[in-house]
């Protein structure tokens, strides 16, 4: 069976007062029915009055109090509600990128408009001539918030004056790429990958054509050599020389009258990068040399061999790669044979060794490090 609670449920306020009220009423009749006596019953009607007289008393100024203090909550609501009508900033999409519009939806005029957080941008201000943005009631102006590459989203600050007041106000909103934005990225990005991949196909293309031609041109330049009178032997080596950058073969350009760029200072005559004993070992294949050293640097491959003393592998100058086949000739003619390490080989060397040396100081006594605690035989 359910208690009386369970059935009436859960009193309010307003039902709490109410049997305050009668409650004291009781008490306030019971106490006059003491007092009382022998009452008669004019006197008895005249004390209920008073009573009820009392309760509507009390129950008319706790219904004033909750009037008034409705009437005070909805003054404030009015005064805040008057307040944001009157000091409201909106913040629109423009159809241009990186443009929007700043737009008075308040009551007063904005004066001393202004963007606080102009360093969180490439270009922030507003359309039209420099100075102080003043934007009425109704009315809207025009701004240029030029973001970062990259950024999805980033907040501006605006700061104003209201018409009539001195205190600044201040407002923050969020603003992300509008959609033309995102698709003009997806598209640039886009264009600069296929234009770095129409670029890299060209190149590939092109240093293709050229070690055809410097290929070519090594048969053609050795049957001139072989016959320099030879009928068409010169022509040959002289147009396949002109149709190679001028950078390219300009000992055999100098050699048969094609122009080419010239020579840096330190770079000729060869044989001044050279000891004297040596320059014999160069002596009339200048013009094949350049050739082989061309070759390489458009392949640009490194090459791993016993080069070291002379410069980098990959030979980027005509000197070093001078140098080098002077050094291979030197080591060819007497017999010798060097060996190296290539640069993964060489890594994969260092830690096996530095492993082995953890292993060692681990498990050899002899070899174990002074702060190593002793050992102890089982027992001790």
């Amino acid at each position: 069976m359910k208690s009386v609670k369970e059935l009436v449920g859960k009193p309010s306020v307003e039902q709490y007062a109410s049997a305050a009220v009668l409650a004291f009423a009781g008490t306030l009749l019971i106490v006059l029915f003491i007092l009382g006596g022998t009452a008669t019953i004019g006197e008895w009607v005249t004390r209920l009055v008073a009573v009820a007289s009392v309760v509507v008393a009390l129950l008319s100024r706790r219904q004033s109090k909750r009037s008034a203090d409705a009437a005070e909550r909805n003054a404030e609501l009015a005064a805040s509600e008057e307040i944001r009508r009157r000091h409201r900033l909106v913040l629109d999409p423009h159809p241009v990128p990186f443009r929007h519009v700043l737009r008075n939806a308040g009551t007063v005029a904005a004066t001393h408009v202004e963007v606080v957080n102009r360093g969180d941008y490439a270009r922030a201000r507003f359309v039209g001539p420099e100075g102080p943005v003043t934007i009425e009631p109704g009315q809207a102006r025009a701004v240029d918030l030029l973001t970062t590459w990259g950024k999805s989203g980033v907040q501006v600050t605006f700061e104003w004056i209201p018409e009539g007041e001195t205190e600044k106000k201040m407002w923050t909103e969020v603003i992300y790429p509008s959609a033309s934005e995102i698709a003009g990225r997806g598209e640039r990005q886009e264009d600069s990958v296929s234009r770095r991949r129409r670029e890299e196909s060209v190149a590939r293309e092109e240093r293709r054509e050229v070690r055809s031609l410097i290929l070519q041109l090594g048969d053609a330049y050795a049957q001139y050599k072989a016959d320099p009178a030879g009928v068409g032997n010169r022509l040959r080596v002289q147009l396949l020389t002109a149709a190679l950058p001028p950078d390219l073969a300009r000992e055999i350009g100098y050699e048969v009258d094609i122009p080419r760029h010239v020579w840096g200072p330190e770079e000729y005559p060869f044989h001044h990068h050279l000891h004297p004993d040596d320059a014999h070992l160069i002596e009339g294949i200048m013009p094949e040399l350049e050739l082989i050293w061309n070759m390489r640097h458009l392949e640009g491959s490194p090459v791993y061999g016993p080069t070291e003393a002379v410069g980098p592998e990959t030979e980027p100058r005509i000197w070093w790669a001078i140098q080098g086949y002077v050094e291979r000739v030197k080591d060819r003619e007497a017999g010798v044979r060097h060996t190296r390490r290539s640069p993964e080989d060489q890594r994969s060397h260092d830690q096996a060794m530095a492993e082995m040396q953890q292993f060692r100081e681990r498990w050899d006594p002899d070899n174990r490090r002074a702060t190593d605690p002793p050992r102890t035989q089982a027992g001790d």
